[in-house]
């Protein structure tokens, strides 16, 4: 019975030891001064949305630089607050370390549809939040175009955007998306001299799902330029018009 005492007494006594140790290495000295900051920009395959030197500008005007201050009196709130201010930004975290440095991680904002409205162009993101036009996106994201609200946008049309890029058919295959009045929706395919008339996005799923139906039995057989324009809006059928083939 002693023994067992003594054992647990040993073993609570190496967990408290290792607590206070990691406690004390992941507390910075309060009379350092920090000497550089550690910055860390993630989601950069999209696009150059933020530089570092920008950063370090943002900082400096709002006179919250951390470098030749003391670590003391550095605050990592009012730096993760102000960074998020900016609408290219996601997330941030920023962290003293006991080196005496300053890290700050950076998320950027994730496109996922560009939009070129008559009432405004702008991008959306990946959490359905609208992003400037002046963002310059480097990867291939779908393109929306037409009679647009930002409302729609990050509302139906996002799920439908969604719903493609889901897909790896569709989302090879449909180029652009065209809004026309009513939020009535075209789609330009890649593939065939086509224009895709799907009406509202109504049960959008069930009409690609004809529509594809429609590529393997008909077009795979008659050629992917006999027509100009099908219309899937309705259920139960698809309406051709024949292309002006000379």
């Amino acid at each position: 019975m002693i023994k067992r005492i003594l054992i647990l007494i040993f073993m609570l006594t190496v967990v408290s030891y290792l607590l206070l140790a990691v406690t004390v290495l992941n507390t910075p000295n309060a009379e350092l001064i920090c000497t550089d900051i550690e910055l860390s920009i993630k989601n950069l395959e999209h696009g150059d949305f933020i530089t570092k030197n920008e950063i370090h500008s943002i900082l400096r005007n709002k006179k919250i630089y951390p470098v030749d201050k003391k670590i003391d009196e550095i605050s990592t709130n009012d730096i993760e607050n102000e960074l998020q201010k900016h609408p290219l930004i996601d997330e941030v975290e920023c962290y003293k370390t006991p080196s005496g440095k300053i890290g700050i991680e950076i998320h950027q904002r994730i496109p996922v549809l560009r939009v070129f409205s008559t009432k405004g162009d702008f991008f959306v993101d990946n959490k359905r939040e609208i992003m400037p036009a002046k963002t310059k996106c480097n990867a291939y994201i779908a393109v929306a175009t037409g009679n647009i609200t930002k409302e729609f946008a990050s509302g139906p049309l996002y799920d439908f955007v969604m719903y493609l890029s889901n897909n790896e058919f569709w989302n090879n295959q449909i180029e652009q998306i065209h809004i026309v009045k009513e939020n009535e929706v075209e789609l330009i395919p890649r593939v065939g001299d086509h224009i895709i008339v799907i009406g509202t996005l109504t049960d959008y799923s069930d009409k690609l799902a004809r529509l594809k139906l429609f590529y393997e039995k008909v077009l795979n057989q008659v050629g992917w330029n006999k027509y100009r324009k099908i219309n899937i809006e309705f259920s139960n059928q698809i309406i051709c018009t024949k292309a002006n083939l000379k």
